[in-house]
């Protein structure tokens, strides 16, 4: 009997420290809600109540950080003259849990090739610090790489369960829905800056981005990630289907839970290919030369990677995707969709910008070049330490050849000659061989996963990836956080293979 009597004494002393816990917590949220600003006083809370949630559930730390990124600015609030958005409060609650979480379960940490790359991506920024005239800045976009750097820490550490990915990728597609019902109602009734304006009456879409740019690349890299894992959806879906179909002649009792399962699964795949098809309507009407290239390269890829069973549903749903594109920005507005087709093309032909006569037709084609030409100044000047991290536009006014142009528009308009820039020829370097890892784990995922599931996120991360990388020939993806995203596609194509494969 002294052992039962021992096992309650131990359930009583967890029971008191839960009480007194719990009592803290209610005091601490009390105060919280007194004498914090609004709407302070109600993200807290929030906050913590989510911490408390995570701690059953630690996969929720990662989600709410990826969660974050589109609504970063909504209820941003002044404190100790910082904006403290959503994606700060979701970074400091997944440090807090991510650390908590794995001491207090013992687990060991996953580290993989991926962190070494991001680690020394990050070191070359650093010591391009030496080279910088403003710190500031430099530090500010270290930080927005910190942040990626724990989104993949927390991925692959935190999320250990097939569902778990399933409930990111609901909230993902809830996500894009929102992104294009607010583009869609901005392009549609002109809610945008006159610059936004296009032919046909409608407006570039920005959604909660700010610029269509970033609200393009967004909507390209959860979209592009969702397809393979909506086609899984549907694999599904059939198999429940075929499963009714043997169980419904033994009668309506018998098949009762399997034409529940079905519903469901049909509702789920419905659910995720909403969201694919509302990020290839957002595109289009985001008119974002660089998404639009983007987009059909990845898509292009995706079916020429595809293992030959899905292959045909791939190219299927390819040509569904481009067919929507069309219509979105082609068909509606035709006339301009061709124009700033050809734009893009003029846009990728090379020359010097130093004596061409700006007017509103070349407006844009000879601010990308001078942002180009400025940043392979800054490269030539600098070839081993760069003008310093987050310095492009500290730096921009004495590299720009143009004369008409001495403000940055916020980097040089491709990534790669950004990196360049302001990290130099190291840095440079270390970013591609961080993609080059990338591209790696994500071929492992694929070919060596033993589900269906982790063939489907390496598929994601293949599609996301590569539009990433076209992309950023024209513009900067790792802007306003969204290389949050990118690093936790690329920490679950890292622990695909070791998933199973359930709902």
């Amino acid at each position: 009997m002294r052992p039962l009597l021992v096992s309650d004494d131990r359930l009583g002393q967890r029971l008191r420290s839960t009480q007194i816990l719990g009592i803290i917590l209610s005091l601490g949220l009390a105060l919280a809600i007194v004498f914090l600003p609004f709407p302070l006083n109600l993200v807290v809370p929030f906050g913590l109540a989510l911490v408390v949630l995570a701690v059953r559930f630690p996969a929720l730390f990662p989600i709410a950080l990826i969660a974050s990124v589109p609504v970063q600015e909504f209820g941003a609030v002044q404190l100790a003259g910082q904006d403290v958005t959503a994606t700060k409060l979701a970074v400091a609650a997944t440090v807090v849990g991510l650390s908590a979480t794995v001491f207090a379960r013992r687990w060991s940490w996953r580290f993989t090739w991926l962190t070494g790359a991001l680690v020394l991506y990050l070191s070359m920024q650093a010591l391009s610090l030496r080279a910088a005239v403003a710190l500031g800045p430099g530090l500010a976009e270290m930080y927005r790489w910190t942040v990626a750097l724990i989104a993949l820490l927390a991925t692959l550490n935190l999320v250990r369960h097939a569902r778990e990915v399933w409930w990111l990728a609901g909230i993902v597609s809830l996500l894009i829905l929102a992104e294009t019902a607010t583009g869609l109602i901005q392009s549609v009734l002109g809610i945008a800056p006159a610059s936004f304006a296009v032919t046909g009456g409608l407006f570039r879409a920005y959604g909660t981005f700010g610029k269509p740019n970033p609200y393009a690349g967004y909507l390209e890299l959860a979209g592009l990630w969702l397809f393979p894992l909506a086609l899984l959806r549907w694999q599904r879906v059939r198999a429940a289907y075929r499963r009714w179909q043997s169980t419904r002649l033994q009668g309506s009792a018998a098949s009762g839970p399997v034409r529940r399962a079905l519903l469901r699964e049909l509702a789920f795949a419905f659910w995720l290919t909403a969201g694919v098809t509302a990020s290839i309507l957002g595109i289009g009407l985001s008119f974002s030369r660089g998404a639009w290239l983007g987009t059909a390269a990845a898509l292009i890829v995706l079916v020429a990677f595809a293992p030959r069973a899905i292959k045909l549903t791939l190219l299927t749903g390819a040509i569904l995707a481009v067919f929507g594109l069309l219509l979105s920005g082609g068909a509606i507005a035709p006339a301009s969709f061709r124009a700033r087709a050809v734009q893009l093309v003029e846009q990728l032909k090379p020359f010097d910008v130093r004596d061409v006569q700006v007017t509103p037709e070349n407006f844009a084609t000879v601010e990308r070049m001078d942002h180009w030409q400025a940043g392979i100044a800054m490269f030539l000047a600098y070839p081993w330490s760069g003008v310093g991290v987050g310095n492009f536009n500290v730096r921009f006014p004495d590299f720009s050849p143009h004369p008409g142009f001495r403000i940055s528009q916020g980097h040089a308009h491709n990534y790669y000659i950004h990196a360049a820039a302001e990290t130099g020829l190291p840095g440079l370097l270390a970013y591609l061989a961080l993609l080059v890892v990338a591209l790696g784990t994500i071929r492992r995922a694929i070919r060596h996963s033993p589900t269906a599931l982790g063939r489907a996120l390496g598929l994601g991360a293949l599609a996301a990836t590569v539009a990433l990388m076209t992309h950023n020939v024209v513009e900067d993806l790792h802007a306003l956080n969204l290389s949050v995203h990118t690093l936790a596609v690329w920490g679950l194509a890292s622990i695909a293979p070791s998933l199973a494969d359930s709902a």
